[in-house]
């Protein structure tokens, strides 16, 4: 039996339904505790400090070390000048949250040189964070070159400032090849980490789940309840969870959107979840 799952848990009423079933996964037996589905959107308004949902990073609303070309906007963005455009890329319907990138606005380019795409960035790390369990997210991404989905894991204190920090990507598409499915640990610690990749799933014609179990002893990666690989455990730190739609900029690992990519383009999330160990079943 795994140990307990530790880390802050800020629980929100919405954030574990009374009704979620427990899993099995591997002979592990899991309990929710976080249970991200998509009736509303509740974002995160630091002024009251509730809602579940932050839409900016920890540092900002970019990501220059990806190379990543999107502002990450939500309603309250303002511009120097202390304007705001009003810009949302979240919406429901159906259950489903859909974060959408679209080009930059010409009124707002001006204002953030380099940056040429808009999207949506939704993270936990105002509401949950845990050590060890299962996470899982279920997606339906898009297709086109530049395009960059991602479902992915921080350690909630320190990064990227401070000291060097581990991570764990659930899963990654590059949108020119959406049947090519990334799921990577990055030991920053101590050393490189692992990569597993999946080709036998289609990442946009449908919703799949991605997922990882997380234990003192590994890093076991899932797409569709299938296993795709085991890596060594890279940290004990509790970590937040972060799903967005990048854009890849010049010189970014998917490369730089062409005429053929399609804007606005959409990834839609039908539910985000994290589970601790519960014995064996």
């Amino acid at each position: 039996m795994l140990p307990p799952a530790v880390g802050h848990q800020i629980q929100f009423a919405a954030q574990v339904a009374a009704n979620s079933a427990p899993l099995c996964v591997a002979g592990v037996r899991y309990t929710v505790t976080f249970d991200g589905e998509f009736a509303t959107f509740s974002r995160y308004d630091g002024t009251r400090a509730d809602g579940t949902w932050d839409t900016t990073y920890s540092w900002g609303r970019t990501n220059p070390g990806a190379k990543d070309a999107a502002l990450y906007v939500d309603p309250s963005f303002t511009l120097p000048n202390g304007t705001a455009p009003g810009l949302d890329p979240f919406s429901v319907a159906g259950g489903v949250l859909m974060i959408t990138a679209r080009t930059m606005p010409p009124d707002l380019a001006a204002a953030e040189p380099g940056l040429n795409y808009i999207s949506g960035l939704v993270t936990t790390r105002h509401s949950f964070s845990q050590a060890y369990g299962y996470f899982e997210a279920s997606m339906k991404l898009p297709r086109g070159r530049g395009l960059w989905p991602a479902f992915w894991m921080l350690p909630e204190l320190g990064y990227p400032r401070g000291t060097p920090n581990p991570e764990i990507d659930v899963m990654e598409v590059l949108g020119n090849d959406p049947a090519r499915v990334y799921q990577t640990t990055h030991e920053l610690d101590s050393g490189p980490g692992r990569q597993f990749v999946r080709t036998d799933v289609d990442s946009a014609d449908g919703f799949h789940r991605y997922g990882v179990a997380w234990s003192p002893s590994g890093i076991t990666f899932y797409v569709d309840g299938k296993a795709s690989g085991t890596a060594p455990n890279v940290t004990s730190r509790p970590m937040y969870l972060l799903a967005n739609l990048q854009v890849g900029g010049p010189g970014s690992w998917p490369g730089e959107p062409t005429g053929a990519t399609s804007f606005p383009a959409t990834m839609d999330v039908q539910y985000v979840r994290a589970y601790r160990s519960a014995g064996s079943c």
